[in-house]
């Protein structure tokens, strides 16, 4: 679970690597005017529907809540850049539990992703999404080699999705900011896909430092699955206070309107 919720963070990044994707993305606004408030609501959506089922009453309220968001953009964003981003996030949840977590992922592990995803997919109203590790890799091998790009979008919105993954991890003080910034920054840059890194203009860190992160989250990853206490009765996810939704599940069924954040200081 730490990996799978860590992935999915990651999963947020790929899309961006697609100029027209990027574009969608940048003219909606959402995004950049709310970052942390539209980068945990994605969390706490994703974290409902894992906990709860998919075909849960929590589940279909979470369902309905993104939908509703979601239809003022239908017609501007096309179904195959829909399915595309499915696929992404299901080969970015494998591919990044492959590389850094303590074991590989089994056939069956990875099947049940992309069928869950294809699931989710039919849910969003998105029309013939994946549902097999290899319709997953089709799709974005199609894409990576006619239309993997660099924007000006792109790296605007890959930029601002770790810096507010900065903000979720580490809060927003002066000292974070001054002396955690810099090297956690770092060792997020490890973990950028690398299909992605051109178009992004993310660096790839130095080998010594790939090296040291990689191995931290295996023995992370390791440890959490020898010692993560009740097995039987795991706390959900979605119960767990954000800081724009301090009170989880339940604040996130509020009709809360997007109001834009404070201005946050870039940290390059």
């Amino acid at each position: 679970p730490f990996l799978f919720r860590l992935a999915l963070r990651f999963s947020f990044l790929p899309p961006f690597a697609v100029p027209a994707i990027a574009k969608s993305f940048n003219d909606a606004g959402v995004f950049a005017a709310t970052p942390l408030r539209r980068f945990e609501g994605t969390e706490l959506f994703l974290a409902i529907v894992i906990d709860y089922g998919l075909d849960s009453d929590e589940a279909r309220a979470a369902l309905s809540k993104v939908n509703a968001a979601h239809a003022k953009y239908r017609a501007t964003i096309a179904n195959h850049d829909l399915v595309l981003v499915l696929a992404l996030m299901t080969l970015t949840v494998v591919d990044f539990i492959e590389k850094y977590g303590y074991r590989p992922c089994t056939e069956h592990e990875k099947s049940a992703v992309a069928s869950w995803f294809g699931k989710l997919g039919d849910r969003m109203l998105v029309v013939d999404p994946p549902r097999t590790p290899q319709q997953a890799h089709d799709i974005v091998d199609e894409a990576t080699a006619a239309r993997y790009a660099p924007s000006a979008e792109g790296r605007r919105l890959a930029r601002l999705t770790v810096q507010t993954c900065l903000r979720v991890e580490f809060g927003e003080s002066l000292l974070a900011r001054a002396c955690v910034y810099p090297v956690a920054k770092t060792c997020f840059l490890v973990l950028v896909p690398d299909a992605v890194r051109p178009a992004t203009d993310f660096p790839r860190p130095h080998a010594a430092v790939c090296w040291v992160v990689t191995h931290m989250l295996y023995a992370i990853a390791l440890f959490i699955s020898l010692f993560r206490g009740d097995r039987k009765h795991p706390q959900r996810h979605s119960e767990m206070p954000l800081h724009t939704y301090p009170r989880g599940l339940s604040q996130y069924f509020q009709s809360c309107p997007f109001t834009p954040e404070p201005p946050f200081a870039s940290s390059g």
